[in-house]
């Protein structure tokens, strides 16, 4: 959870970014500074980026533990319920 958290906050802070590029449009350009909102944005990108790659190998690796850990509590389920019924108890 704290992965997709930041990954969330950092998503955020692009969005922000994005927006506010694009609604001062105006002031940037007339003040020459679209090299400076490009390095902006490219840096919160690289940021958003490499929090994605985290969180993702994070779940690559939880899921399959998690799914394991489902299955076999269903599998004890029904060995359990399974045996119970075919010895009557």
């Amino acid at each position: 959870m704290r992965r997709f958290r930041g990954l969330w906050e950092v998503m955020s802070r692009l969005s922000a970014t994005l927006n506010d590029s694009l609604r001062g449009v105006r002031v940037v350009k007339s003040f020459g500074r679209e090299e400076q909102e490009i390095d902006r944005f490219n840096r919160r990108n690289a940021a958003c980026h490499d929090a994605l790659v985290g969180a993702e190998r994070t779940w690559i690796t939880l899921s399959p533990v998690l799914q394991l850990i489902i299955s076999a509590g269903a599998y004890l389920v029904w060995l359990v319920a399974g045996s119970a019924i075919i010895f009557g108890r």
